[in-house]
Formats: structure tokens, sequence, C-alpha cells
């Protein structure tokens, strides 16, 4: 059996339009908004967690999974969204497939980064917050 693939059978591939998705539009969609809900209820979750216990270091072992789950299953219902649009739009599914997958990656190290510095400063701030609740003048009458 040939596992190759002949220069012509790469170029019909990269050239092909078949009938438009829209079937995988819609899927796409109901995928990101199926696990978007539970992706922001545990984000959620994790802030208030953190902000009490003020560890990242003390979340329970399964804690990663839960956040990390729901948050691909928004990146993989956003990329089969938007390869299956540009086919819509006409550009053919070799070019959409790997644009979306590039436009996916950077949206997700994009948006993984900022809840990652989002939930720092919430427990940065919360941190802070306590320690000036519990000591309010220990410093306030030091000249310097």
């Amino acid at each position: 059996m040939d596992w190759l693939i002949s220069l012509d059978d790469f170029n019909n591939l990269a050239t092909a339009r078949p009938e438009p998705p829209y079937f995988l539009l819609v899927a796409g969609l109901l995928i990101v908004l199926a696990c978007a809900l539970p992706l922001a209820i545990v984000v959620r979750q994790r802030m208030d967690y953190w902000a009490k216990n003020f560890s990242p270091n003390s979340l329970p072992k399964g804690g990663r999974l839960q956040v990390i789950l729901p948050f691909s299953g928004v990146m993989g219902g956003i990329c089969i969204a938007a390869a299956s649009g540009l086919e819509i739009l006409g550009v053919p599914v070799l070019p959409s497939l790997v644009f979306a997958a590039i436009l996916t990656f950077l949206i997700s190290y994009l948006a993984w980064s900022g809840l990652g510095r989002a939930l720092s400063r919430r427990v940065l701030r919360s941190y802070f917050d306590q320690a000036n609740n519990v000591s309010p003048g220990r410093f306030a009458n030091r000249r310097g």
C-alpha cells in the first residue's frame, strides 16, 4: 500500500471546493457555546477558591483538568467554525484548515495567557487586601 500522497492528489486537496459545510459551522458554534458555560463556571470557582486560600499550588489534582477540558473544547469549536466559515466563503479546504488552525492557536495562546494574568492579579489583590486588613497600622508610624 502506498502511503505517500502524490503531487496531483495534494493539489486536488488544496484546491477542492466541496459543498459548503453549513452543518459544521453550526456544530462548531454549538460546541463553543456548550463548552464556554462550564469554562466560565470553573474559572469563577477557581478565582473564588484562590482568593480564599491565596495559593495557586493548593489546587486539587483535578483542578487543572477541569479548566483545560472546557478551554480546549472552546478552542476546538472555534477551529471547526472558522474552517467551515472560510469554506462557506469559498476558500479551498486545505488553506481554510491551515488558517483556522493557526488562528485557533493564536487565540488560545492569547486567551490562556490573559486568563493566567487575570487569575494571578486576582490572587495578588486578595492577598494584599487581607494583609492590609490584618495589620492596618503596622507601618503607618514609621518614618524614614
